[in-house]
């Protein structure tokens, strides 16, 4: 947001009817078509910034289910089964890997996790990058001044 003062007639006129106060904390309105193409830019390269946070966070999301989820399996299979089943973490693994194959023995059950882990991802990292955004280029703060 700008926070001089304004220069162009429309600013002006609308300041009149704001007030003061209120001035200071609403975007003023570009007089110019330099200044108009100036802040467009800015909000381009806001939004791919934004996209760019996304696409990030559904990666990292996926990467986390594939690298977890084979232990996240072994830990339940050894939770509930009968005692004597399974003699331990790596007797789990050798057995599911020769009844049903690599892909199937420790990534049963992965769809779930994956629909559920990969969207709150990507909203996890848009919501950090527009918190520090807000904060470090918006409100121009420092991690001292927190």
């Amino acid at each position: 947001m700008s926070t001089s003062p304004p220069t162009g007639k429309v600013d002006q006129a609308l300041n009149t009817t704001r007030g003061p106060a209120l001035a200071d904390h609403v975007p003023q309105v570009p007089e110019t078509e330099d200044k108009l193409k100036a802040d467009a830019q800015i909000v381009a390269g806001k939004s791919w910034s934004g996209l760019r946070s996304l696409v990030a966070g559904g990666i990292g999301g996926s990467c986390s289910v594939i690298v977890g989820h084979p232990f996240d399996l072994v830990k339940v299979r050894l939770q509930t089964v009968e005692k004597g089943v399974y003699k331990n973490a790596i007797d789990v693994v050798r057995k599911s890997i020769a009844k049903d194959g690599l892909a199937r023995g420790l990534y049963a059950g992965v769809s779930a996790p994956l629909v559920g882990v990969t969207p709150m991802c990507m909203l996890l990292f848009l919501i950090y990058f527009r918190v520090v955004w807000i904060f470090f280029f918006e409100v121009n703060t420092s991690l001292f001044d927190i």
